[in-house]
């Protein structure tokens, strides 16, 4: 189990944002399958990636992923 960020852009009308978020990936036989996924929790690519490093620093599990974004969204 890693996890990474993720990126998606989103348009409304002409205006345009990229929301970063992060998944949590296994690998099966060369394939990479995504376990979970928080698509959109932050304009700021640095925290997000800070949020993805300490996951994966302390080998959280993945069934802790949503009480870590909750937290998350609450400092910032």
């Amino acid at each position: 189990m890693k996890y990474i960020v993720v990126q998606n852009t989103y348009i409304n009308g002409d205006a345009t944002r990229v929301g970063y978020g992060i998944a949590a990936v296994e690998e099966y036989d060369g394939v990479t399958a995504v376990m979970r996924s928080f698509p959109d929790i932050s304009s700021d690519l640095e925290s997000v990636k800070r949020l993805t490093d300490l996951c994966n620093l302390h080998k959280l599990e993945q069934i802790h992923l949503k009480d870590v974004v909750d937290d998350f969204l609450v400092t910032v």
